[in-house]
């Protein structure tokens, strides 16, 4: 017999052929997107996968130092960016009769400034700052260390950040710089509360300095007149702080996976050469980002800031006088001695809208501090190197 040819074109063998075997196909691997991209590039030219950069060591004394500083030096540059703007607040929050005509408006705020340069020059601007500037390196330094502190507490064993720790984190870190600084933002209340007349100066009983406001009042109410004010203080720094805070680090983390998805748009889908954790944000993001934070959040707070107000230079309104009349003779007896009872005196006299005087000036103020306090506060970041 001859031999037949396989497929193949070779002889088969004359043997009688042994039974056939049943060859089991190989199970179909499916290959994803990225798989069948990486698997055409030839070697050298596949993107080797990223390498996460190490997380910081946030909870050593070294970032604690550094991120205290950055936050001091922070908070210092933005307050005083607008130290005017926060002198016609103060006076518009707590309702000085010279200057309740120019409240309620935008205009309003540029006229109280006018009035201010008008009577007491370009240093009654700046009234207070003094005051200002040594409450807010350690009331900056505290909160920012301490947000950064308590957030890493909450997420060390995690590799994400919980949304939810961001406002904890805030509103503990607000609690902190408080408790830590109070005295001398009422003190700095009183100073900037008090009005100087070119002709008629200021009435002796009055103190024009840090350490003659402090003693003033310890001498009026003890330790405790350096607390004044601080229940509501306390009730709106929780809101206030946490929702900054929040917001910040949401957009935050918004604004970085956007840029992070531009910088890996050529890369193939799902191959992160960039992890946004790793990126900075630019300067104008940073800005834009405080900015949105510090006006939602101050809004949310604003009432217990107003009732604050009122309650911290409740001491000093006997002393204000215009041409020997005292101008808070109609004022209630004990209107601010509590929280419950400034509410309910404000309410009475003056409305739901007394509870947001001075308002106009932190849509001016407020937003735009809080975006200076938090960008410098990313490029403190990167010089000393946290």
């Amino acid at each position: 017999m001859g031999s037949t040819p396989d497929a193949g074109g070779s002889p088969a063998p004359s043997a009688l052929p042994s039974p056939a075997k049943k060859h089991m196909p190989a199970p179909a691997i499916e290959l994803s997107p990225v798989d069948q991209d990486a698997g055409s590039l030839p070697p050298a030219d596949r993107e080797a996968p990223p390498t996460p950069t190490p997380p910081i060591n946030k909870q050593t004394f070294s970032y604690m130092s550094r991120s205290f500083l950055a936050g001091g030096l922070a908070g210092c540059i933005a307050k005083s960016s607008v130290a005017p703007l926060d002198r016609a607040k103060i006076l518009f929050q707590a309702g000085h009769p010279e200057y309740t005509r120019h409240r309620g408006t935008l205009l309003g705020v540029f006229r109280a400034l006018r009035t201010i340069h008008q009577q007491e020059g370009l240093r009654g601007l700046f009234r207070g700052n003094s005051a200002t500037l040594a409450r807010i390196f350690p009331y900056a330094a505290i909160q920012f260390m301490s947000y950064e502190q308590i957030k890493a507490f909450f997420n060390k064993n995690q590799d994400f950040e919980q949304p939810y720790t961001r406002a904890l984190a805030g509103a503990g870190a607000g609690m902190l710089s408080v408790l830590g600084t109070y005295p001398l933002d009422m003190v700095r209340s009183r100073l900037a509360f008090q009005v100087v007349n070119r002709t008629a100066g200021l009435p002796s009983q009055q103190a024009t300095t840090l350490l003659g406001a402090l003693r003033a009042a310890i001498d009026e109410g003890g330790a405790r007149g350096l607390f004044r004010g601080f229940g509501p203080t306390m009730l709106g720094i929780v809101p206030y702080a946490g929702v900054s805070f929040f917001t910040y680090d949401s957009l935050k983390a918004a604004a970085l996976r956007a840029l992070a998805a531009r910088e890996n748009a050529h890369l193939p889908a799902g191959a992160l050469a960039v992890d946004y954790r790793d990126l900075r944000m630019p300067p104008p993001v940073a800005m834009a980002v405080g900015f949105i934070a510090g006006g939602v959040a101050q809004t949310a707070a604003y009432p217990l800031d107003v009732v604050r107000r009122r309650m911290q230079v409740e001491a000093v309104r006997p002393l204000a006088v215009q041409n020997g009349t005292p101008l808070y003779a109609h004022a209630a007896p004990d209107a601010y001695k509590s929280i419950r009872r400034a509410f309910g005196h404000i309410l009475r006299t003056e409305g739901w809208r007394g509870l947001y005087v001075g308002l106009s000036i932190n849509f001016i103020k407020v937003a735009p501090v809080t975006g200076i306090s938090f960008l410098a506060y990313e490029q403190l970041k990167q010089l000393f190197n946290i």
